[in-house]
């Protein structure tokens, strides 16, 4: 699975970076359009994370702001769990 640099989703660019995070393996930023992704991370977990935040960006994107992690989590393994199979 790629996981991209930036994409369109809800009418804005959002970019996806490496960095340091705190206290995460990943964060989202609706305000700055961001998806941080811890770079002590790699292979699946990456992936699968990156999965988690695009949820927490998806949500964002239809007008919700109060996040159940748990649903998040679940959300993003399956999502994962398909684009590994058919994603490209």
């Amino acid at each position: 699975m790629k996981i991209p640099k930036e994409f369109q989703l809800g009418g804005l660019t959002w970019v996806v970076k490496d960095g340091q995070t705190i206290e995460a393996m990943g964060f989202c930023q609706l305000d700055k359009g961001l998806i941080r992704l811890s770079e002590e991370i790699k292979g699946d977990v990456l992936e699968q994370t990156f999965c988690h935040e695009l949820v927490h960006a998806i949500m964002f994107s239809m007008g919700l702001r109060d996040h159940d992690e748990k649903f998040v989590d679940g959300f993003g393994t399956f999502l994962h769990q398909y684009l590994k199979v058919h994603g490209k």
